[in-house]
């Protein structure tokens, strides 16, 4: 299932506040969690595994990395490559490729969330710097020292590159390759927006800031150029209706890119301030599932590392194939092997206590409350599930530099399950 939780532009400090990136970030991991937890496969594109905050985050854990690395290992992740003219094979080749944009000034730098602080610097600077990042990997170096850019910045460069590669290695070319797009922004823009546009309900700027785009005619099925567009009117129309347009570009560039995937499903995801724009979808395509998910502050203090989802994962998975059981079924009898304390409720309602380390932000842990899966109310425990102490949650946060402080209140979002 394609999960546009992890589209870079959610974390992408050039677009949000801090603390909107982190109460994303949050979205994206919890719902990783709780999809590998009820046996899907998730699938993430090229550019969400170089380029997503989230991912880089568990890598940076090196108490973590291992066991999340076993996920895509295993299969239980997959990730997909588009090959392109360039014959990529690898996600370094991809990397490498997206550095090669903006050195021919014929198109723009590509625009990482993970490397923020690239686009302050001098377009002669970054040229340099792409140019001598992608002939130092083609010779099997890491001689990235640019003059002019920050050595602290050179370092962290490193070490993406490290977590690309240690990915690259994990799944040992076994990529999922793209097809040909079976849709395309600009015209799932356009049907989304001709909808929205005749309803009188909606607020009239954001209508017309719709009329404006679509009278100006094709954009290329390029993101970036809706974005450029938009900045150029952010004098004319509210920050508010630029937001909300933003939003639909998003939701059709996420449906286009899922469109090119083999998979029959995919998850696109709003905020409940943005419940208008859920109609046009449900009028022109195929929904299986619709709910509110909320995460919440959880002030249980055990919690689920990737070490024991992993753990998790392979008894379930094994008690699912041997004995024949639906997925609920397998967690009911994994349950009932277990005799230690409960950490993951499993009924109308699912809680997953999340360690500090791998969600910043939320040094609680974060609860999701949705109604994905059903059945009577049971819980799951296992014995490596752990209790930690305060101490413990303290040393945690000293060690990693993360500000104890609690996410103040409930994210709540609409998730569409869709068929492609």
């Amino acid at each position: 299932m394609f999960l546009d939780l992890f589209d870079t532009i959610r974390t992408s400090e050039n677009q949000h506040n801090i603390d909107e990136c982190k109460k994303n970030a949050i979205q994206g991991e919890s719902m990783l969690f709780y999809l590998l937890l009820s046996g899907q496969m998730p699938i993430l594109t090229q550019t969400q595994v170089i380029d997503s905050k989230i991912i880089h985050n568990i890598l940076f854990n090196n108490e973590m990395k291992g066991h999340f690395l076993e996920l895509i290992k295993n299969g239980k992740l997959r990730l997909a490559l588009y090959t392109g003219h360039n014959r990529m094979k690898s996600l370094q080749d991809y990397f490498m490729n997206s550095l090669s944009y903006g050195l021919d000034d014929q198109t723009d730098f590509f625009d990482f969330s993970t490397l923020p602080f690239l686009k302050h610097y001098d377009p002669k600077i970054r040229k340099k710097l792409n140019l001598r990042i992608i002939e130092s990997l083609e010779h099997n170096s890491y001689q990235f020292e640019t003059d002019g850019v920050k050595p602290e910045h050179i370092e962290f460069i490193e070490k993406i590159i490290d977590n690309i590669q240690n990915i690259d290695r994990a799944i040992r070319g076994n990529f999922t390759y793209t097809n040909g797009f079976k849709k395309n922004l600009d015209d799932l823009f356009n049907a989304q927006s001709q909808i929205l546009i005749n309803d009188e309900f909606l607020n009239l700027e954001f209508l017309n800031l719709c009329r404006e785009i679509i009278k100006k005619g094709s954009f290329n099925n390029r993101r970036s150029a809706y974005y450029s567009f938009l900045e150029s009117r952010k004098d004319e129309y509210s920050s508010d209706s630029i937001e909300e347009v933003k939003q639909i570009v998003d939701n059709c560039y996420n449906e286009a890119i899922a469109s090119s995937l083999p998979s029959e499903e995919y998850n696109l995801n709003f905020a409940s301030k943005f419940s208008e724009l859920v109609k046009p979808i449900q009028l022109i395509s195929e929904i299986s599932k619709k709910e509110v998910i909320k995460l919440k502050p959880n002030q249980k203090e055990s919690y689920i590392t990737w070490e024991i989802l992993v753990h998790m994962l392979n008894e379930v998975d094994t008690l699912q194939k041997e004995k024949n059981l639906s997925r609920i079924e397998a967690l009911f009898e994994f349950k009932r092997r277990q005799s230690f304390k409960p950490v993951v409720a499993i009924s109308k309602y699912i809680g997953i206590g999340l360690i500090p380390s791998f969600i910043p932000g939320a040094p609680e842990g974060i609860e999701i409350l949705t109604d994905l899966v059903s059945g009577a109310a049971t819980e799951i425990t296992d014995n490596l599930l752990k209790k930690p102490t305060l101490k413990d949650v303290k040393n945690t946060f000293k060690e990693r530099k993360i500000t104890s402080k609690m996410v103040d209140n409930t994210m709540e979002f609409i998730s569409l399950t869709m068929q492609s």
